[in-house]
């Protein structure tokens, strides 16, 4: 089993920032990990 990775809700496109906007996602290796089911958002 791989380890889980901890990610900011922001960082996964989420709306939660203090102006109710968006950051980009980066790239491959979150979408990556995304897809293997490492990732837990916060």
């Amino acid at each position: 089993m791989k380890d889980k990775i901890l990610v900011s809700a922001c960082l996964m496109g989420f709306q939660v920032r203090y102006n109710g906007s968006h950051k980009a996602r980066l790239a491959n290796a979150l979408s990556r990990w995304q897809s293997e089911g490492r990732l837990v958002t916060h």
